[in-house]
């Protein structure tokens, strides 16, 4: 029968050997130092102002895009109609 030393033996010869590096070659030449404390879970500093951006764009983009659609949904409502008529 088996010695339980025997089991244990055999099974930290298995464990140690020795495990690939299967990281990317190069890994720490191309540290980049900005992603190091997001990474890490600190709070990137914010580096903008609200005052540069146009706060109205997305309105604007909105009334332009209803004003070019009225038409075109009218004309087919009108069209619509037109052809349920007949």
């Amino acid at each position: 029968m088996t010695d339980l030393s025997e089991l244990e033996a055999a099974a930290e010869a298995v464990n140690t050997a020795v495990v690939k590096d299967r990281r990317r070659p190069g890994r720490l030449d191309d540290v980049n130092a900005e992603l190091i404390p997001i990474l890490r879970g600190a709070e990137p500093p914010v580096e903008f102002e609200l005052d540069e951006i146009d706060q109205t764009a997305a309105l604007r983009g909105l009334v332009a895009g209803v004003l070019f659609s009225a038409p075109i949904w009218i004309a087919i409502a009108y069209f619509g109609s037109w052809l349920m008529s007949k």
